[in-house]
C-alpha cells in the first residue's frame, strides 16, 4: 500500500488554523497541544516539528494576528491629519475586528496573559507590528509637530492606547451595549 504524501505547507496551515482557534477560545495557558492536533487533524509530533513548542506555536499566532490587525489600519495613517487618522484607524480595527473576531481574541488573550518565559513572549507587544511600526512612529511625530500628542507618548503607546480603544469597543458589544 503506497505511504500518503504529506503536504508540509498544508499541514502547516492546518496547525496555524486550529492554533488560532483554540488559542481564540481558551487563551495559552487553556488551549492544549492535544486539542490543537486534533482540530488540524495532524499529530502532536507534526505540530513539535513544524513549531518546536506551544509557546513557539502561540509566538507566531499572535504575529499573525498582528500583522493583519496592523494591515487594516497602518495605511491610513499615511499622510491624513491627526484626528482624522484617529478617527480612520478606530474604525478600520472595529470593522475588521466584527469581520475577523479570532483575531481580535488572540490579541485580547495575548494582552491579558503572558506566556510562561520570563521575558514573556507571548505578551502583546506592539513591536510585532512590524507593517505598521513605521507608519505609527510618522503619524506620531506628525501628531507631536502639530501638538496633538505630547512628545512624552511614544509609538508603542499610541498602539497600545488605540488597541485598548478598541478592546474597550468590544467588550461594550459583548455585554451588549449599542454602538
Amino acid at each position: 500500500m503506497p505511504s500518503r504524501q504529506r503536504d508540509p505547507n498544508a499541514s502547516k496551515s492546518r496547525i496555524l488554523q486550529a492554533a488560532r482557534a483554540a488559542f481564540a477560545d481558551q487563551g495559552f495557558a487553556g488551549a492544549s497541544m492535544s486539542a490543537i492536533a486534533e482540530g488540524a487533524g495532524e499529530s502532536q509530533g507534526l505540530i513539535h516539528h513544524h513549531f518546536g513548542s506551544k509557546e513557539n506555536l502561540w509566538n507566531v499566532v499572535v504575529s499573525q494576528a498582528c500583522e493583519e490587525s496592523a494591515g487594516a489600519y497602518a495605511p491610513l495613517l499615511r499622510g491624513i491629519p491627526t484626528m482624522d487618522g484617529l478617527r480612520a484607524v478606530l474604525r478600520a480595527q472595529v470593522v475588521f475586528f466584527r469581520e475577523r473576531p479570532e483575531v481580535l481574541r488572540v490579541l485580547q488573550w495575548s494582552t491579558l496573559q503572558a506566556s510562561p518565559s520570563s521575558d514573556s513572549p507571548g505578551h502583546f507587544d506592539s513591536s510585532r507590528d512590524t507593517s505598521a511600526r513605521a507608519d505609527v512612529s510618522e503619524f506620531l511625530s506628525r501628531g507631536q509637530q502639530g501638538g496633538a500628542f505630547s512628545t512624552d507618548l511614544s509609538a508603542a503607546q499610541l498602539s497600545a492606547l488605540l488597541r485598548s480603544a478598541v478592546f474597550a469597543w468590544a467588550q461594550s458589544v459583548s455585554d451588549g451595549a449599542t454602538r
